[in-house]
């Protein structure tokens, strides 16, 4: 009977093994918000020099696009990723660490340095 569980036993193990690596690689909280609070991203498009204004504030990013205001939230994973997802009003903005915004109308401004 002993002998028994011993299968049972290495199973278990490595099923909390996975889950604590998998927990570890999870996205659940931005990964490049020990950036300043404020920052102004050059962006390289066909246009002249345009610049992304982002203000991050915890798990909230406000982008000035346009001359308006969005604010867009954190959107945590459970799977790895390697860019930051903000979304919120039909944007996206990522993060990894260039940064890139997609507008609702499927436009968008990026790669940001």
């Amino acid at each position: 009977m002993i002998g028994s569980r011993q299968p049972l036993r290495a199973i278990a193990g490595l099923a909390a093994f996975l889950a604590i690596g998998l927990m570890s690689a999870c996205s659940l909280e931005p990964t490049f918000r020990d950036r300043p609070q404020r920052e102004k991203i050059p962006c390289y498009t066909e246009e002249p020099v345009t610049y992304l204004h982002i203000a991050f504030d915890g798990h909230r990013a406000i982008v000035v696009d346009k001359g308006e205001q969005i604010t867009l939230n954190f959107v945590p994973s459970i799977w790895p990723r390697i860019e930051d997802v903000y979304e919120g009003e039909g944007y996206i903005l990522t993060i990894d660490p260039e940064a890139g915004l997609l507008r609702p109308d499927g436009s968008g401004v990026g790669p940001c340095h």
